[in-house]
């Protein structure tokens, strides 16, 4: 009797657990226990000074903050609560397209586009829900009630290749922005244990932030030099050409300056130097063939002024050796500097 009576005792406490751990097991999948609300905030990017002359990538970060509280909802316990989210963005104010996004000063404007991922490839593109921000987001702790906050970040990129030569990013020292307004949202659900898509049964948060860029006035120069060649008798004027390579911020202005060289005080009395007897050989330079002396402007002497197209632009350097006495054979050289005002 005894026996028999241990024996039913366990029977009912058998039960018990067993429905125990089924309330356990529903309470842990229930999505009545969610959070209640989630808020999300994008910061601003800025790339700062941008040249595009400059030949480089220009990159910046944002971050994405998403807050949500959880509370008890109808007297149950929350454990181990997550919530799964996704952040789906437009193409901004400067496109329709998410894949050609674009920083705009009016009329003017310049690729860029936001990732998912530092790699910067075009499947990490930040897109809408085909291509979007998939996060999920878990908040571990049991009886994990109260709010929670958690941070992202979001990658932007200007590719060298998007500036390169583009005529129509002009007027330096302007803001290029694109707005987010209405662009960006979250879709997320959230549930006990189970992780729910995104977007079953989802709530929807937006948030808005603007990307900006401040394009300079920039140049970048380089030279080809001028080689008179071998003359056995400097009997007669003697021509040969170098040249410039110029590329400036499109629609900007610049002027060239050369200097004396390494001989002379005024750029009329330039000359090249035989380093192993000091003699030394007269030359000009000019902007025009057989033009004034190419200088700084002063003594009567010429400077290169143009307009930039945001393309290379080759500038022709005149170079004449008049005739006059021939000194002892050698190699007659000079150094002149260019200088760019912009």
């Amino acid at each position: 009797m005894h026996h028999r009576r241990r024996f039913a005792l366990g029977q009912q406490l058998a039960r018990h657990v067993t429905a125990l751990l089924t309330a356990i097991l529903l309470l842990l999948c229930t999505r009545d226990v969610r959070a209640n609300e989630c808020t999300a905030m994008m910061s601003d990017i800025s790339f700062g000074n941008v040249s595009p002359v400059s030949g480089q990538d220009y990159v910046a970060t944002g971050t994405l903050s998403v807050t949500c509280t959880f509370v008890v909802l109808a007297g149950n316990i929350i454990l181990l609560p997550n919530i799964n989210l996704c952040a789906n963005l437009g193409p901004g104010s400067g496109s329709v397209d998410v894949n050609a996004r674009m920083l705009t000063a009016g009329a003017r404007k310049i690729p860029f586009n936001l990732y998912r991922a530092a790699t910067y490839t075009p499947a990490n593109i930040w897109g809408g829900y085909a291509a979007q921000m998939q996060i999920p987001v878990f908040f571990g702790e049991l009886l994990a009630v109260g709010t929670n906050t958690q941070t992202f970040p979001v990658y932007a990129r200007i590719a060298a290749a998007d500036l390169a030569g583009i005529p129509t990013v002009a007027n330096a020292d302007t803001s290029y922005t694109t707005d987010f307004t209405g662009a960006g949202n979250i879709l997320y659900s959230s549930a006990s244990i189970i992780v729910l898509n995104c977007n079953v049964n989802a709530q929807t948060a937006p948030f808005t932030f603007t990307v900006r860029a401040n394009v300079i006035n920039d140049c970048v120069i380089s030279t080809s030099p001028v080689s008179f060649g071998s003359k056995g008798v400097l009997s007669a004027s003697t021509r040969a050409p170098g040249s410039l390579a110029v590329k400036c911020t499109a629609a900007s202005s610049y002027r060239i300056a050369l200097n004396n060289g390494l001989q002379a005080a005024t750029p009329t009395t330039r000359k090249m130097r035989n380093l192993a007897t000091g003699e030394t050989v007269g030359y000009s330079l000019s902007t025009v063939l057989d033009g004034p002396e190419w200088g700084d402007g002063t003594g009567g002497s010429s400077t290169y002024d143009a307009t930039a197209t945001g393309f290379t632009q080759n500038v022709t350097v005149y170079g004449r050796v008049p005739g006059q006495l021939t000194p002892s054979p050698g190699d007659y050289t000079d150094k002149v500097t260019a200088t760019i005002y912009f």
